[in-house]
């Protein structure tokens, strides 16, 4: 039997347009870190996606979503912000949180330096791999 970390997401395209179908959604499109797959209803013709090149090497200080959700400043029971413009982070500190349903993930800094601006605003739906927070380095 094989696991499904070895099985690929490419076999799954008919339960996927399955899924679409029955949704009465128009469209359907998954992006991740190694690429993405789009799905349309009604027989419109969509290109296939060029093949992911060599990703580009993240900005040292960007802090990006890790998933989908809704992006969060500070805990919904405290008013100030995790982490502010203009306020130094260390590595690992959270700057934000990341809200999926009722749970709140941790958004962390990449690396210690200076929060120069939250990049993506209060509340509003992120996905994966979106600029949240831009972190200037420690030198």
């Amino acid at each position: 039997m094989t696991s499904p970390r070895t099985t690929s997401p490419l076999t799954r395209i008919p339960d996927l347009a399955a899924w679409l179908a029955a949704s009465g959604l128009a469209e359907l499109e998954l992006r991740g870190p190694d690429g993405q797959v789009r799905l349309v209803r009604g027989g419109q013709a969509v290109a296939a996606p060029a093949a992911p090149g060599p990703r580009p090497k993240p900005a040292p200080g960007l802090v990006r979503s890790p998933g989908v959700g809704h992006f969060l400043t500070a805990h919904p029971l405290r008013a100030e912000p995790l982490a502010a413009p203009g306020e130094r982070v260390a590595a690992g500190q959270p700057v934000g949180l990341l809200r999926v349903g009722s749970l709140l993930l941790a958004v962390t800094a990449p690396c210690a330096g200076t929060v120069i601006r939250v990049v993506a605003p209060e509340g509003a739906l992120v996905g994966y791999g979106d600029p949240l927070v831009d972190i200037r380095p420690e030198a």
